[in-house]
Formats: C-alpha cells, structure tokens, sequence
C-alpha cells in the first residue's frame, strides 16, 4: 500500500492541471524566442564549437509546459524557498521554478555563458528579482554553494546529456539537501547508464519514496515517509517509446472506475 504522502503527491500535484496566470506570461516568451533566428557560439562538453539558432535551443533544451508546470506545482504544493536548477538553458524552466511563490529564490546554473547571458534577459524582460543565473562549471559552482553552507528545498537536475556528470551531480547535491529537500532528476530512463544513475539514487539509505515518471524522476528524503519506490507514467505531451510498454495503458484518472480495495492499482501505480 502506498503511502497517504504519495497518494496526496499523486492526486494533488501531478495529476493537477489548474493553470496559474504566470503560465501564460512565460509561454509568450518561449513564442518569441521560437521566432528567433539569431545564432549564438558555444563549446561542448567535448570542447567542439557549436552554433545553434535561438529558436533551435530552446525547441532541443527547454523542457514543455507540461513538464515545467508540473515542477512549478511541486515547488508550490511543498512551500520550496531555495530552490536549486543545474542545466538552465536559456532560461524558460528557471521563469517557472522561480514564479512558484513570492517567498521563492532560484539559483540557475548553466555551463555555457553565451546561454546564461540570455537567461538574465528573460529576467529583465520578465521583471523577476527571484532568480540568479550563474555560468561556468557545474561542479565548481556547486563547490561554491558548499562552502557558503547552502542547503536546498528543491533540486532540479537537467544534465541527462551525460549520465557521468549527471552521477557526480547528485553525489554533491546530496551535500545540500535537507530532510524536506525534493530531488528532481530529468531523463532518467533515457539509456542504460542513466537508468543506472537513477536506480544508484533510489538504492541509496537516504531515499525514502522514488518515483519514476518516465520523463523524470522524484527523490524525497523525509524519514516520517515510508520507504518505497513508485513507477507511473506522467505524460509530459511528448511522443514516448515507452520503456517494454509497460506503462501503455496507465491513466491517472482510472482510479475513478476501480474499486479502492487494491490501492496498489489506485491511479495506476504499482510498486517494485
């Protein structure tokens, strides 16, 4: 049986679909910049110089409204303050993580600077004090936040791109969380290795409920939560080939027409 916290995470936050005004303020940005033709020049991880259009980032990086709304609505619902994103892109998640409460500060780190540079436009454009964007090297910048005895509510990581990096991530992000700290980890089951990085995480002593949602992965840590993993499918608007198709079928809503006495089947959860 699940737990009344995953049940009330499940049935309040991410089946939830209420749009909130700043919804529409952001995606008119992501509009104008999906017009934007303009190139920018940058390294790779590998060390190759890279030029890409505006408009080609943010349709390759940015993540949908869908999948930034449900990240807002987690921020929201669990009353997150610090909020902490690794992989910022030009800046369309960190609007949205940042907009979730007026008492909300986010730290946006983003590698490429060319990058990051946009970012503070968006803010200016946007007019929002709640969020910083720092470039350079994730793991120094993280090094940084150690040293100043940062501790975060809520952590996104978005660097799937390199499941390595994405490990060493998590292994100093652990470093900053606290008790309440929600860990969000993007794409997850994107390849072998990274589904390695994310059943490593949910093995860990300190993880308490683990939830895959396909598209993402959830981590709390709170020890009053009974500990338990949780598998189902969050339909983030994209086409998916969804992993052995063992998802194909579930619905969110069809706990309305079964029965409440296998709550394992309740909103078509299952348990490993």
């Amino acid at each position: 049986m699940h737990s009344p916290f995953a049940f009330n995470l499940i049935t309040k936050v991410i089946e939830e679909k209420s749009a909130f005004y700043i919804f529409e303020t952001i995606e008119e940005i992501r509009s104008d910049l999906l017009k934007d033709n303009s190139t920018v020049s940058f390294l790779t991880q590998k060390g190759k110089i890279k030029e890409k259009t505006i408009a080609q980032i943010v349709e390759k990086e940015c993540k949908n409204q869908k999948y930034c709304s449900l990240l807002f609505r987690i921020i929201n619902f669990f009353l997150c303050k610090d909020i902490l994103e690794i992989g910022g892109s030009i800046g369309i998640m960190g609007l949205y993580l940042s907009s979730a409460s007026s008492k909300c500060r986010c730290i946006s780190l983003e590698r490429r600077s060319v990058l990051a540079q946009k970012s503070n436009e968006l803010i200016d454009r946007l007019g929002t004090k709640s969020l910083e964007v720092s470039s350079g090297d994730y793991m120094q910048q993280i090094k940084e936040l150690l040293d100043k005895n940062k501790t975060m509510d809520f952590i996104f990581i978005n660097t799937s791109y390199d499941a390595k990096l994405c490990a060493a991530i998590i292994e100093e992000c652990l470093k900053l969380r606290h008790e309440k700290t929600v860990l969000v980890i993007d794409g997850i089951l994107k390849n072998k290795k990274m589904k390695g990085v994310w059943n490593d995480i949910c093995s860990r002593n300190c993880t308490r409920l683990s939830i895959d949602l396909h598209s993402l992965g959830l981590i709390f840590f709170d020890k009053k939560v009974h500990k338990q993993h949780l598998t189902t499918f969050f339909d983030d608007g994209k086409k998916q080939n969804i992993y052995k198709r063992g998802r194909q079928g579930l619905d969110f809503f069809s706990w309305r027409k079964e029965s409440f006495k296998s709550s394992v089947q309740i909103r078509g959860l299952w348990k490993r």
